[in-house]
Parts: C-alpha cells; structure tokens; sequence
C-alpha cells in the first residue's frame, strides 16, 4: 500500500513542479524579454518575493522525496522490474531539478536581489548578470522535471507485478 501512495504522490508532485518550470518557461521568460532592464530587474525580484511559498517548497520536496520512498519500498536490489527503474531515474531527474534549482538559481535571484540599482546602467549590469545563464539553467531545470513527470506516469501505468497486478 505505501508503494502505491508514495507512486501517486511523486507522480503528481513532479507533475505539478514540471508544469511549473514549463509554463514560467514558455510565458513568463518570452515576457521577461520584452521588458527594459529596469522592468526586467524589478520584476523579476517580484517574482523572485513571490515563488518560494509553501505549497511551491511541499511540491518541490515533493518531486524528490515522494519517488524516492516509492523506489525505496520496492528494494529494487532483489531483482526489481522496469517499472522501479522508471522510479528510480525519475527520482534522480527530480533530484537534478531541485540541485539546479537550490545551487544555481536561487543563489542568482539572491545576486538580482542585493544588487544596487538606481541607474540605467546598474539594472543593465543586474539584468545583464544573470538573465542568460539563469535561463539556460531553467532550460535545464524544465528538461529533468518534465522527463521526471514523464518517468512516473509510465511508472504508474505499468502493471504492478510485486503485487501481481
């Protein structure tokens, strides 16, 4: 039973943390452009104030531990089949997500957040120091949750053949 609880719930947690860097992806970074450095700068440390809730930190945990405790239940040591494999790799996506998230991301939000900036040319420099390399590793932060999302749902259609279903 806690197998299939714990399946369930990374397979909805990973989902939710994917459609979270999918869509800030193709609608908030394609609007993030469009903005001048100031806007730009400003908004994103709006963002930034606005991200790291509660129910955002329960889902981003989420994505991680709850696959972890689902390929640890099934001791995939003993001769696990496919399905705890797809356990297994959707958990090291999510861990992935989560590492880019914690020790490249955040620490350049914290870099936007303490810059001075009361010129044009200081929100040029704020901008110009993070904006691409944050999205490239957003790019990379979507890539692994999305395909760990992918991983749990495959895990969740496959047929349970420990409890012979």
């Amino acid at each position: 039973m806690p197998f299939r609880v714990f399946l369930h719930l990374a397979a909805v947690s990973a989902g939710l943390f994917a459609g979270f860097c999918f869509c800030y992806a193709v609608v908030v970074t394609p609007a993030l452009e469009r903005l001048d450095d100031e806007a730009y700068v400003t908004t994103m440390r709006r963002l930034n104030e606005a991200v790291p809730g509660v129910l955002f930190f329960l889902v981003i945990v989420g994505s991680v531990v709850w696959p972890l405790l689902a390929f640890l239940t099934r001791t995939p040591w003993r001769g696990a089949d496919t399905r705890v494999w797809l356990i297994g790799a959707a958990a090291l996506l999510s861990l992935a997500a989560f590492v880019v998230s914690l020790a490249v991301e955040v620490p350049m939000n914290t870099r936007l957040a303490e810059a001075v900036t009361t010129t044009p040319e200081q929100f040029h420099q704020a901008r110009a120091a993070i904006e691409h390399a944050w999205n490239n590793w957003h790019v990379v932060r979507t890539v692994c949750a999305v395909l760990s999302a992918l991983l749990l749902v495959g895990a969740c259609l496959r047929p349970d053949k420990a409890a012979g279903v």
